[in-house]
């Protein structure tokens, strides 16, 4: 997806959207996944996974985030603050957030919307 810079090298973060199946109450159940990779060349360095639940509604962008943040959570070895800003940060220029803002006569929340840019809808 991108390449990220660290400590003089340079690395790539792909995502990749599977689904996976998963016992639940005795039942095989198939849920989508997302996987975060950090890889140097071919070498993979990290990577994180990010499970939606069958009754969650699969979207992307929460998907990416759950999957970043745990890819970095579950490796600090080499992976300091320092360089989880840089990813983040490089992270967010390539998916920035994106948000509908509906109003309700003098009432208005925002929702997230991973399809458009950000908008205002009047209801």
């Amino acid at each position: 997806m991108f390449d990220v810079k660290l400590n003089e090298e340079v690395y790539n973060l792909t995502f990749q959207y599977d689904t996976e199946s998963i016992l639940i109450s005795g039942q095989m159940v198939t849920c989508p996944k997302t996987t975060a990779s950090l890889w140097k060349g071919d070498k993979l360095v990290a990577q994180g996974k990010a499970l939606c639940g069958p009754k969650d509604k699969f979207e992307r962008y929460h998907g990416r985030r759950i999957a970043l943040t745990k890819m970095l959570k579950d490796n600090p070895i080499f992976l300091n603050k320092e360089n989880r800003t840089i990813i983040w940060n490089e992270y967010n220029k390539l998916s920035p957030i994106r948000y509908t803002k509906i109003v309700y006569g003098k009432k208005s929340f925002q929702t997230f919307n991973e399809r458009t840019s950000s908008e205002t809808i009047s209801v």
